[in-house]
């Protein structure tokens, strides 16, 4: 099995630090950040991730748009 790959939307370094963090305890995995959520839909195309991690708090209805639409079959 693959490593699987998860990207985590955080604007927040420390924050973002910490999930990294957590996630590598966890499991073996590759971890991406990026914290302009603005080319998210692009990201995702490019890198196929197993999981993308957003701060759902606060989503923007842009972000909420750009899941719905990879969320695809």
């Amino acid at each position: 099995m693959g490593v699987e790959l998860r990207i985590v939307v955080e604007q927040k370094r420390n924050r973002a630090i910490a999930i990294v963090d957590a996630l590598k305890e966890a499991c073996v995995c590759d971890v991406l950040v990026i914290a302009d959520a603005s080319g998210l839909s692009r990201c995702v195309a490019a890198h196929g991730p197993d999981s993308v991690l957003i701060d759902v708090d606060n989503p923007t209805r842009d972000i909420m748009e750009e899941l719905t639409q990879d969320s695809g079959p």
